[in-house]
């Protein structure tokens, strides 16, 4: 599983191990690599990719930031998971927490590179068929305290055009 990847971030990533890794196989003449789903996860499902609220997404723990930090979204000194982990054991609070800080501080800087923007762009023009859907169901899910989406308001939970707009302007003022 990429999860038990080494980091130094509490977590495995699609980063450096996991290029170590493909190289590895390939090189003992491996043609397939079986791992987990790479979905997003969720602390209150134990962080099992089947329990996932996308099939398309990926799980932003996944992420690398010496990857990030690369591309120069993120210093160079990124912070790592304060404290020890217990041998093959994932503190997946500890790591949601810092990595949303560093994806926030990533994403900040990402904003005043127009050279990226392209990609990105492209990125959401091909995926327009679940991409806008799951943002704003996950931003709205965020907004209502990650409870179930038949406990929210009538407005949100039957797609009313009025209640999604107001939503989708408060997330965008939230986030802009």
């Amino acid at each position: 599983s990429i999860h038990s990847l080494p980091s130094s971030f509490g977590i495995g990533d699609l980063g450096e191990w996991a290029y170590r890794c493909v190289d590895f196989l390939h090189e003992a003449g491996q043609c397939l690599w079986q791992i987990l789903p790479l979905n997003p996860t969720e602390l209150q499902f134990g962080n099992s990719p089947y329990s996932s609220i996308s099939a398309f997404a990926m799980n932003p723990l996944l992420v690398s930031p010496k990857l990030l930090a690369d591309r120069g979204l993120l210093n160079k000194n990124v912070a790592h998971v304060p404290g020890e982990t217990d041998e093959g054991s994932i503190d997946y609070r500890a790591v949601s927490d810092v990595k949303g800080r560093l994806f926030f501080k990533a994403f900040t800087q990402f904003k005043t590179m127009p050279a990226e923007q392209k990609g990105f762009e492209d990125f959401c023009s091909n995926n327009r068929h679940w991409l806008d859907d799951y943002a704003l169901f996950s931003a709205i899910r965020r907004d209502q305290g990650c409870t179930p989406w038949r406990h929210w308001p009538l407005p949100l939970r039957a797609r009313h055009p009025g209640g999604l707009e107001r939503a989708r302007n408060r997330l965008h003022d939230s986030i802009c």
